[in-house]
């Protein structure tokens, strides 16, 4: 009788992996077990974590896609809601060589728009590595981010690196809110600081009353952030982003005045949300109720 040997079992999920990639296969086929709801098998998602799973496993419409892709959402935002500003597009490149040849002064982000955790900085004077963003736009360009936590909305959009202008100071990266919107009404905020050094992250219902839990490995602020002056019109903007969909988290910044467009996703942490307060996790979720079907 035929076994199937670890070593074979690996390469046939290269296999499978590779012909999913390549469209040659359904991409449901690679859907991870955490997607699927074991527990209450007959019951529907309850917490806010399953139905962001659920939302996963299930919402194929073609928006996310446009969601995901963070060249292609820049004109969706400046047609839902002209209002917020969006960080100056310095370049778009699809190859290594045109990324190289079209290092922009600095100081600049440089990101992948098919993706996400593809960032890098330039800060002011700091002497650019030509050789580490040539190594970056490679691994880069050479992704598929779909696979990484298998996620629908990222299969097979187009790849490109691009270069923005950098929102921060000499201090570091501005705070970044990230807005979660149930059914076009703003539920909880997220407020993370210094992303890049001493990261610290913070909730807030939207009247600014703390939520005193930890979600994620970054621990809370000493200090609580203050309530930003432009709260109100970070509320308002998330909802009018929000209106095509039953759940989206919409990232924004608040600089010199101004609010700034970040990014917006459906499936925050690809799905793998840790409440450190399993009650917190069920309060949240009794606000969405998803469709059954995705139309």
């Amino acid at each position: 009788m035929f076994a199937l040997t670890p070593r074979l079992f690996n390469r046939f999920g290269i296999v499978r992996k590779e012909c999913i990639a390549r469209g040659l296969l359904p991409f449901d086929w690679g859907i991870p077990d955490s997607h699927v709801l074991k527990k209450r098998r007959h019951e529907p998602p309850r917490s806010f974590t399953e139905k962001v799973r659920y939302k996963l496993r299930h919402d194929r419409r073609p928006i996310l896609k446009i969601y995901a892709d963070k060249l292609a959402v820049r004109d969706y935002v400046r047609a839902i809601c002209p209002e917020v500003k969006l960080p100056r597009l310095l370049g778009v490149h699809e190859t290594a060589d045109s990324v190289i040849a079209g290092i922009p002064p600095g100081p600049w982000v440089m990101k992948a728009s098919h993706g996400c955790s593809m960032v890098h900085f330039c800060f002011g004077d700091t002497p650019v590595s030509v050789d580490k963003v040539r190594r970056l736009a490679k691994t880069w360009l050479g992704t598929d981010y779909s696979l990484c936590h298998w996620e629908w909305l990222y299969h097979r959009l187009p790849r490109h690196v691009m270069f923005e202008e950098y929102l921060g100071d000499a201090r570091g990266v501005p705070a970044d809110y990230k807005i979660y919107v149930i059914n076009q009404r703003v539920r909880f905020l997220e407020i993370d600081q210094d992303r890049y050094t001493r990261h610290t992250r913070d909730f807030f219902f939207p009247d600014w009353t703390p939520i005193r839990s930890r979600i994620g490995p970054a621990p809370l602020a000493v200090e609580l952030p203050a309530r930003p002056v432009q709260l109100e019109r970070m509320l308002s903007i998330a909802e009018k982003l929000a209106c095509d969909t039953d759940f989206l988290r919409v990232d924004l910044y608040a600089v010199r005045g101004e609010v700034y467009f970040g990014e917006l996703t459906h499936s925050p942490a690809g799905g793998n949300i840790s409440f450190a307060d399993r009650s917190l996790d069920e309060q949240l979720g009794s606000d969405w109720d998803p469709p059954k079907r995705y139309r």
